[in-house]
């Protein structure tokens, strides 16, 4: 089984975490037991978890079945049908294809499309035409328009679910920029909600608030929409300290009486001003970014089309760009591009938009500045170089949301105060769109793939997709289905993992060790020969998420499982216990435990609730 695996044969039947030392302890009742624990500070984004994971091993008391001489003990035992993750998969990539006035074009054929993985063209094996009266019954629009390999597979596409996530980032919003986009959302809301679509409203100010979490009701949508008019829009504090620093620039550049000596002190401390503001901004940026992520992974694992609809006025590319500039213009000697070098963030978007096209999320954007008419040092009586550094300050947050955009199959909404035709377009891509399936020989590996696609004879039209597909190992795949079984009733247990509790221990005032038992039937487990031993491995992992929406990173855990030969038919009716203690806060939680049987690529999922008392 491994290097890590460690052999026992002074006890029947046994389950040990592969890193985990055994030692022996009492036996009590008949149950010889093995006893370790392991104790360690696991740190997740929001608070640290203390994770001990207990495993025990142990014979029951009864009768062993002998095996006679004559007859060879089989090489496996147990198990469940084996999932092959190295057939064909069948890829899917919505594509909407515009003209050049932006409206949907729907009429293309299969024989126009060419579509290419990792620079190679593959032969399309699906093709499928969606429009609005797919999704509205009511639509007076043209029925769906269906040429694919298998006819069941139209009316499978047609079913799946849309999700999306609205998102108001109030540390990057202005009041009054931010209830404009509101006001034409909660318009749009009945509009976008026709069809199968679950909507979730999420709000960041100072840390992530779930507003309205998903659902199919246009009311509950427009009711969280309209709570929001009353949050603080945080960008307007940070705007005075950004006209503030800008205009000691100015200052210091009509000035020039200084000494040299006097000169240099104003200019460095500017500069030190300067720095104090972005790594502000810089901080607001990571906060908002690690929001985002954490969002999205609501829809790790969930079977659907997914989207995040994201608003503010816009983020940073490069850390103070515009301040920068005006800076630079103070020292003839001074190195524009050495200044935004060290604050440029752009890999910071690249990996969020990898880590989207991964949980295969469209991301959609909206500046809420509108025309920037109203943007600091832009039709003000400021200098030409105040309204060249805003016109920079432009392109630099809204560069940031263009490539969200654009590298994930989305658009972004900019320059325009007609905030409800952009939300027309967006949803026109909700509702028309080209699915486009290729069939892949899958390596069981997590491998990134490059798509690309072209359209014959269409020099005016315009196309939008996922530009690379993730596919994903079975370890991934059972940790997408334990993330989104902390939102949604997803994940089934063929294996018949049960979880248990037992009382909660105490530990602060605010904080309680929750004891869990983790049962695997042994006839779930396939178990390989090893001498006199048969031997099953599992893979463990463990998420927790609580009312306020804090969630725990992944866990993942080896566990090794020993049974002599002779003793299986009699353990049959058995199960192997693993013991578990999670430390959580006071509050309401949600608990999912996946667990994956190595051999047969059989992936069980597990949720309960708990709550830990509050003792204010």
């Amino acid at each position: 089984m491994g290097k890590d695996s460690q052999r026992s044969t002074a006890h029947p039947m046994t389950t040990r975490a592969a890193s985990i030392p055994l030692s022996e302890g009492p036996s009590v009742e008949g149950l010889s037991l093995i006893h370790s624990c392991s104790e360690a500070i696991l740190r997740s984004n929001v608070r640290p978890i203390l994770f001990i994971t207990c495993v025990i091993a142990g014979i029951l008391a009864s009768t062993p079945l002998a095996i006679g001489a004559e007859q060879e003990p089989p090489d496996h035992v147990g198990g469940l049908v084996r999932i092959d993750t190295y057939d064909h998969t069948t890829v899917s990539i919505d594509v909407f294809v515009r003209d050049g006035d932006d409206n949907p074009v729907t009429g293309l054929k299969r024989e126009q499309f060419h579509l290419f993985q990792n620079d190679s063209e593959v032969p399309i094996s699906n093709f499928t035409v969606f429009s609005q009266a797919v999704f509205d019954p009511h639509s007076p629009e043209s029925a769906l328009g269906v040429d694919i390999k298998a006819g069941d597979q139209a009316r499978l596409d047609e079913a799946k679910p849309i999700y999306i996530i609205l998102f108001i980032d109030n540390q990057f919003l202005r009041y009054s920029d931010r209830n404009r986009v509101l006001q034409a959302l909660r318009g749009s809301v009945e509009e976008i909600m026709r069809g199968p679509v679950q909507i979730m409203v999420a709000n960041r100010q100072e840390k992530l608030e779930i507003v309205q979490p998903f659902t199919d009701d246009p009311r509950a949508i427009k009711d969280a929409l309209r709570l929001l008019r009353m949050e603080k829009a945080r960008l307007d504090d940070r705007d005075e300290e950004h006209q503030r620093i800008e205009r000691e620039i100015q200052r210091a550049e009509k000035n020039k009486s200084h000494t040299r000596s006097g000169r240099e002190q104003e200019i460095s401390d500017l500069f030190t001003k300067l720095q104090v503001f972005v790594e502000e901004e810089g901080y607001h940026l990571e906060q908002s970014l690690s929001a985002i992520q954490k969002t999205t992974s609501a829809l790790t694992g969930v079977t659907g089309r997914k989207y995040l609809v994201y608003v503010s006025n816009g983020l940073p590319l490069g850390l103070g760009k515009d301040l920068f500039h005006q800076f630079a213009g103070l020292d003839a000697r001074t190195n524009r591009a050495a200044l935004d070098l060290p604050y440029n963030r752009k890999r910071h978007y690249d990996s969020l938009a990898a880590a989207a096209n991964a949980q295969e999320i469209t991301i959609y954007t909206i500046d809420a500045t509108g025309t920037y008419s109203s943007t600091p040092g832009i039709g003000d009586s400021e200098s030409r170089r105040s309204t060249a550094a805003g016109a920079i300050d432009r392109d630099n947050h809204q560069m940031s949301l263009r490539l969200l955009a654009e590298n994930t199959g989305g658009l972004a909404v900019a320059n325009s105060d007609d905030f409800a035709a952009g939300l027309d377009r967006i949803r026109a891509d909700f509702l028309t769109f080209y699915s486009i399936g290729y069939d892949i020989d899958s390596c069981g590996s997590d491998t990134v793939h490059h798509i690309e696609i072209k359209l014959d004879d269409s020099p005016n039209y315009k196309t939008r997709y996922r530009r690379t597909f993730v596919e994903k190992s079975m370890q991934s795949r059972v940790q997408d289905d334990v993330t989104a079984g902390l939102f949604f009733d997803v994940g089934e247990n063929p294996m018949g993992i049960e979880v248990t509790t037992a009382a909660q221990i105490k530990v602060t005032e605010k904080q309680w060790q929750q004891p869990l038992t983790v049962f695997l039937p042994v006839p779930s487990l396939t178990m390989i020969r090893e001498g006199d031993e048969y031997v099953g491995r599992s893979i463990l992992f463990v998420a927790t998420r609580d009312l306020d929406d804090n969630s725990t990173d992944m866990q993942r855990q080896v566990h090794d499982f020993r049974l002599p030969v002779d003793q299986y038919e009699a353990r049959k009716t058995d199960r192997f216990p693993i013991f578990l203690r999670l430390l959580l806060n006071s509050g309401h939680h949600r608990i999912v435990v996946g667990l994956l049987d190595e051999q047969t690529n059989q992936i069980s999922i597990q949720r309960i609730k708990t709550t830990s008392p509050d003792e204010d």
